[in-house]
């Protein structure tokens, strides 16, 4: 949503300038997968993991507030469980129940790997706040495993602490929904990619895919197995402070 979550996300529908904030965006994607993010809905998914010499599932549980808030908590995993990621305006923490521990991310440590998958918190946390991290630079028709597209390509908008030098986001030019994202090094190389497919249960994407590219990469699927629209949560449940009230 996704992300993702993953991937997935919220743009703008115009080349913008590079002094308009986000804030002031229009949204890109449809209308439909637009409003998604603006009512607080609960979704569960199942994750799969793979690297070269081995592979683990876990299960995980979306509670997502607005676009700007969402926590993602372990659900399904012995090891891990109750291992909780808080996303909150462009800030991540992660919370460990067991150790009691609670971590404060810095500045662009939410494109890092989550939960030891290829997926980053601003995957699966960020569906409405890319406009926050990214700006369009350019905006082209394409057509995309068959499916006519619009391709943006992207740049941070802080730079500095962009883990990317350049990104590019395919959008479905029927429904706006996203179909794939990838980000590149200041070089040019292709570091990761992420990949969605709707299955038309649900509002946004059903199965996502992200790929990390290089001798530690590996691959990761998502794949959404419940979604349930306007359940009501209080908003200290998405704050620093309350996240520990999760357990």
């Amino acid at each position: 949503m996704i992300r993702a979550l993953f991937v997935i996300v919220l743009l703008v529908c115009l080349r913008l300038d590079d002094n308009l904030s986000s804030a002031e965006a229009p949204p890109l994607f449809g209308a439909g997968y637009t409003k998604v993010f603006a009512r607080p809905f609960t979704a569960g998914a199942s994750l799969a993991i793979r690297r070269h010499s081995w592979s683990r599932n876990i299960y995980l549980t979306f509670f997502v507030r607005d676009a700007s808030r969402g926590v993602i908590r372990v659900t399904g995993s012995q090891r891990d469980l109750g291992n909780i990621a808080l996303r909150t305006h462009g800030r991540v923490y992660l919370y460990f129940p067991s150790a009691e521990l609670l971590l404060t991310l810095p500045a662009g440590v939410g494109a890092q790997p989550l939960f030891g998958s290829d997926f980053s918190a601003d995957d699966l946390l960020a569906f409405g706040d890319v406009t926050g991290r990214f700006a369009p630079a350019s905006e082209s028709a394409e057509t995309l495993s068959g499916t006519a597209a619009r391709r943006f390509e992207l740049k941070p908008r802080d730079a500095k602490n962009a883990p990317y030098a350049a990104a590019r986001l395919w959008i479905a030019r029927d429904g706006g929904m996203p179909l794939r994202q990838e980000f590149y090094s200041a070089d040019g190389a292709l570091i990761r990619e992420v990949v969605a497919e709707s299955g038309g249960r649900m509002p946004f994407p059903v199965r996502w895919w992200a790929r990390t590219f290089g001798p530690r990469g590996g691959e990761s699927e998502l794949r959404f197995t419940s979604y349930e629209a306007n359940r009501q949560l209080a908003d200290d449940l998405f704050t620093v402070e309350g996240i520990r009230r999760w357990r």
